[in-house]
């Protein structure tokens, strides 16, 4: 399930909703914490290969057509722009957006928590009872004054 599924309400089974909570903050922060350990693995891949092309670097620099003596910034600049390091940094970049998304995910379903526990006061105060004094007795006007009209209308009828 998405996270577009998983913050959905249902307030006519506000029970089932509230009794699902824990498998959903289990399931949003589990995503997190792999997110975090997936971009910490891929962090340390790229430093592992920064390292290692930089020595390799430094060991020859007449292969990537350097000066005996190449500067930081040389080794920097053939580094980033070698293929294997460009790909590892796109998969860290994706890393993060599935971290991130996880994150939110974590957010939404703690609010929902919140929406469930306001929703379940609201319940319980009497908001979603069927309707109060004052709103039958409007509708009681209102009913007999339709009555009143048909039997005007059927009286008249009669009459003729």
């Amino acid at each position: 399930m998405s996270i577009t599924e998983d913050k959905k309400v249902d307030i006519h089974n506000l029970h089932r909703e509230d009794q699902g909570m824990p498998t959903l903050v289990e399931k949003w922060w589990s995503k997190f914490q792999e997110g975090k350990d997936k971009v910490r693995r891929k962090e340390r891949e790229m430093d592992l290969l920064f390292s290692d092309l930089s020595n390799k670097v430094r060991k020859d620099p007449d292969e990537y057509d350097l000066k005996s003596n190449p500067t930081e910034t040389a080794i920097k600049s053939i580094v980033n722009s070698n293929e294997e390091y460009c790909k590892l940094y796109d998969e860290l970049l994706d890393a993060k957006k599935d971290r991130d998304d996880a994150e939110t995910g974590t957010r939404v379903i703690a609010d929902k928590r919140s929406t469930i526990e306001g929703e379940i006061k609201l319940f319980l105060s009497g908001y979603y009872a069927r309707v109060t004094k004052e709103e039958e007795l409007k509708e009681d006007k209102v009913e007999k004054g339709k009555v009143s009209k048909r039997r005007m209308l059927t009286n008249r009828k009669e009459r003729k």
